[in-house]
């Protein structure tokens, strides 16, 4: 049957046609990357037949060729993208996880979707939608005053650290410093205020599966450094092979009496033990005990919890603008945003132990488009650190060119 331009065919005639080129779509692009997008474009193109078909028939199904057409490009172009992001994380000096999620289109593709990596710092993210939801019940306010006491403070990232005990500072200039400069003693103030289950149920509400976050920046140095009796005198290598075999309840119970019984160690006393365990201990046991206790999350996860961050599942229009805002001031550049022109918002987190580097945060293209990108980097061989921080910002500049071009 041919149909010319003037050609005037029932409707009833040309829809069976019309839903086949529909299903054809349906069927042709991957519904695993292109879920969202399948639905979105699905509904318009049902939407078009409704309208164009009873007025020009022969103009609606140019419409859908056209629309399929363009859409099959995109997806190729997509395919394109992944191959090069998996070229750039291929290696044997560590082990890389992907997750990046256009989140107008719904474009997403994943390189160890579902494997778990040790988070690092990126975990302090869910630590402030937490806290931010409490602020949203009216359960705290952000102006309210917490105490820092010695027992509190925690060495790594920040300044707090080296406040005078006794001082007292708001919740929102813990919870900003936590982000932007990685502060650990503000995290693990704010973890107390939200308490240790928080950030498991925030999870649980959306349904992932390949995450847990049940411990913060103390009790993880403790630990790891042998404080306390139960693992007194034990190296890293002995204290992970411990640590696996227990059940979370168990490694709560161990959280819980590691700091009980070093309640009155001070700052200067954790730093000295740190100091001393550079000397004795070796890169592979920093590795493997720091893999073993640490938060974990897997790029599909993680993606998805700044996916319901960005689109206000979890918080008010308030408290989302604000933790959209506090991450983009974070003041760590060398790697999503190291390779992207200055004046791209990136609004991320990244975070760093040893053997492992991360970044994961959300780039603004333009007002109407957004691109999630994770990149989580685990058991980095010795010496290669600076390159996957490289690899972190080669795979940002990548994807953010891509980005560029969805319409």
């Amino acid at each position: 049957m041919t149909f010319g331009f003037g050609d005037r065919r029932s409707t009833t005639e040309l829809l069976p046609l019309t839903n086949r080129i529909i299903h054809y779509f349906k069927t042709l692009v991957n519904p695993r990357i292109y879920k969202n997008y399948i639905n979105k474009f699905t509904k318009q193109l049902c939407n078009l037949k409704e309208i164009t078909m009873k007025k020009n028939p022969i103009t609606a199904l140019l419409l859908f060729m056209c629309l399929l057409t363009t859409n099959a490009f995109a997806q190729s172009q997509f395919k394109t993208l992944e191959n090069k992001i998996k070229k750039i994380a291929a290696s044997d000096k560590m082990d890389i996880g992907v997750g990046c999620l256009h989140i107008e289109s719904g474009q997403s593709f994943y390189i160890n979707e579902n494997k778990p990596y040790p988070l690092a710092s990126v975990y302090k993210v869910p630590i402030m939608i937490c806290l931010l939801q409490k602020v949203d019940e009216n359960k705290l306010s952000l102006s309210d005053k917490i105490t820092l006491y010695e027992h509190d403070k925690c060495i790594g990232g920040g300044y707090l650290q080296y406040e005078k005990a006794g001082s007292q500072f708001t919740v929102s200039h813990l919870m900003n410093k936590m982000i932007t400069v990685s502060d650990n003693t503000a995290a693990d103030l704010l973890w107390n205020l939200i308490g240790d289950k928080a950030c498991n149920k925030l999870i649980a509400s959306i349904n992932l599966n390949n995450s847990n976050i049940y411990i913060v920046e103390r009790p993880n140095f403790l630990l790891s450094l042998a404080q306390g009796s139960e693992f007194k005198g034990k190296t890293g290598k002995q204290i992970a092979a411990a640590w696996k075999n227990k059940n979370i309840t168990d490694k709560e119970k161990s959280i819980k009496n590691v700091l009980a019984e070093t309640k009155n160690l001070t700052l200067y006393d954790l730093q000295k033990i740190e100091n001393q365990s550079e000397i004795t201990s070796t890169y592979e046991n920093d590795v493997i005990c720091a893999e073993a206790l640490d938060n974990v999350s897997s790029p599909y996860d993680f993606t998805q919890i700044l996916l319901n961050l960005y689109n206000g599942k979890f918080l008010s229009q308030k408290s989302t603008a604000l933790a959209l805002s506090v991450m983009a001031d974070c003041k760590f550049k060398n790697r999503l945003p190291a390779k992207l022109p200055k004046n791209v918002k990136v609004m991320h987190k990244t975070g760093t132990i040893c053997g492992i580097v991360n970044d994961a945060g959300i780039i603004e293209i333009s007002p109407t488009s957004h691109v999630i990108v994770t990149v989580f980097v685990r058991n980095i061989k010795n010496g290669y650190q600076g390159d996957a921080v490289q690899k972190i910002a080669e795979i940002s500049k990548v994807i953010y060119d891509h980005a560029k071009l969805i319409k």
